[in-house]
């Protein structure tokens, strides 16, 4: 177990993309990541929506914010259900700031 603290506590403050959120929380950090959509960055939101004929339903959150935190699973359920129509993507608002200004 304190070997998986350590493990954990050197790859989020390697990681300067998870650092960043740490410093943010206050000393906390857990990814929510999401299987069922995109993570959109400022450098692929025209190439992967703007560029593109699908239908997005995009998804600004903040890792830090608890509100996010509650909302993870019914996002994963929502986009894993409506996948044949709509494709998905997620804006963190905490790493890809410049990608909410798009």
């Amino acid at each position: 177990e304190k070997f998986r603290k350590v493990s954990q506590a050197y790859e989020t403050l390697s990681d300067p993309d998870k650092r960043k959120v740490y410093d943010l929380s206050g000393g906390s950090y857990e990814s929510l990541r999401s299987a069922a959509s995109v993570r959109l960055t400022a450098q692929n939101y025209q190439g992967m929506v703007l560029q593109s004929r699908d239908v997005w339903v995009i998804q600004t959150f903040s890792e830090v914010q608890d509100a996010s935190r509650r909302a993870a699973a019914h996002w994963e359920q929502f986009a894993a259900d409506m996948k044949k129509v709509a494709r998905f993507g997620r804006i963190d608002a905490n790493l890809d700031n410049d990608a909410l200004r798009l």
